[in-house]
């Protein structure tokens, strides 16, 4: 059984009484004084206990306590306070508290004061249409759908809605050899000295519940013909376990849409490739995390930062991807999945923590990074609970996020 501390109000505290004058209706204990079996000097152990993990002495014992815990049976409000544990007077231990109610107990919450953020019950649905006039590509419906939703699925389970919200995916077909995607609208966040702010759209309605494009699409993924009629992109018959054999000289279609949805969520954004320069009063919330020192850029969110240990460099000439060949930084991250250097050929990539930490940093409703340590290291809401919305309006169609690419063509090793 596990109690949150304000069920009864007191703090985890050891009941120290004399032996003299005591209440008679108490089993009182004190904490262990040796090494052996949990005896004080001179006092017997009631339990007869010589188990070395047992820390407690108890000098006597008027009534029954089943657990041994030094609380009563009919005042214990956790009645199997385990043995090495130390209880309070209400007879719970810190394994059986969670003081916070964030789901971890006292005994390995590293955040004592850190509240759960999650809301209990709200999903996240990713919704997959496609769009081909002609039909030609109707064989792959199915495969292409598949990996499609299961790809933005990998990214809704790492975030925390407000309420039930589904995350519509438009999928489309042409002639070109890569893909590439982005969020359908843009949602404002704030207006600093007359620069907006803009997050992406799917992110704004898992964060807040309101959809900023009602029935239209949130995203727009598009597929290159040439990576289904010539072959060179394999799909996985069950990509959430991935576990079927990728052929080595074929890309991993799965991965290639993880990729593409890391573009609708995170990464993307309006500053210029080469300089970093701004097209006009806004930027995205990837934006203003990006730092350009004359030679490369860098992402410099707190969260990322502290996840790769540094700046972390991002691709020159292709700044919504990470990592850049040498001499530039960042060939460390060549591997991950949203570098934008090479694709590879029998290759599969993974959402990182890396990926995690930018997508914290520009303001997704992230869950806790799951150490088990009750530590919220990246927050749930880190933007104002009611953004004003801004929908597919005149000063929009100005400035759409640029779609970003996936180049499975001459980049593909």
């Amino acid at each position: 059984m596990k109690i949150n501390q304000n069920q009864h109000g007191v703090c985890l505290a050891m009941l120290l009484v004399c032996l003299a004058g005591c209440d008679t209706g108490k089993v009182i204990v004190v904490p262990d004084a040796d090494s052996i079996d949990g005896d004080q000097p001179n006092v017997t152990d009631l339990n007869g206990d010589t188990d070395p993990d047992d820390k407690r002495d108890v000098l006597f014992s008027t009534l029954d306590d089943a657990d041994g815990d030094g609380v009563v049976d009919e005042d214990d409000l956790c009645d199997d306070t385990p043995a090495d544990e130390l209880a309070d007077e209400f007879g719970c231990s810190c394994s059986q508290l969670d003081s916070d109610d964030d789901g971890v107990n006292d005994c390995d919450d590293q955040c004592p004061n850190n509240a759960r953020k999650t809301v209990a019950g709200a999903t996240i649905v990713c919704d997959v249409s496609l769009d081909d006039p002609s039909g030609e590509f109707a064989e792959f419906y199915p495969i292409v759908a598949l990996n499609v939703r299961t790809a933005c699925e990998a990214w809704t389970q790492h975030m925390v809605a407000l309420q039930d919200v589904s995350i519509e995916v438009e999928v489309r077909f042409a002639d070109i050899s890569t893909a590439y995607a982005s969020s359908k609208t843009v949602a404002r966040v704030r207006n600093d000295n007359g620069l907006d702010t803009y997050e992406q759209g799917a992110v704004s309605e898992i964060r807040t519940g309101i959809d900023p494009n009602d029935d239209v699409a949130d995203a727009v993924v598009t597929v290159g013909r040439h990576n289904l009629t010539d072959g060179l992109w394999w799909f996985d018959p069950d990509p959430t376990r991935r576990e079927a054999q990728l052929p080595d000289d074929r890309i991993d279609a799965y991965s290639a849409f993880l990729h593409e949805m890391g573009h609708v969520f995170a990464y993307n954004g309006w500053k210029d490739f080469e300089n970093g320069e701004l097209p006009g009063n806004y930027l995205s919330t990837f934006d203003e995390y990006i730092e350009f020192d004359g030679e490369n850029f860098f992402f410099i969110g707190e969260h990322a930062v502290e996840a790769y240990g540094g700046p972390v460099p991002l691709t020159y000439g292709n700044i919504a991807h990470l990592a850049n060949s040498a001499p530039r930084p960042g060939s460390d991250l060549i591997e991950e999945l949203m570098n934008g250097v090479v694709t590879r050929r029998g290759k599969r990539r993974d959402i990182s923590e890396i990926d995690l930490a930018i997508l914290a940093d520009v303001g997704a409703p992230v869950q806790a990074s799951g150490t088990g340590l009750g530590c919220d290291d990246l927050p749930a809401v880190m933007r104002p609970a009611a953004p004003l919305i801004v929908g597919p309006a005149p000063e929009m169609q100005e400035r759409p996020l640029p779609p970003q690419q996936y180049d499975s063509g001459g980049h593909a090793h």
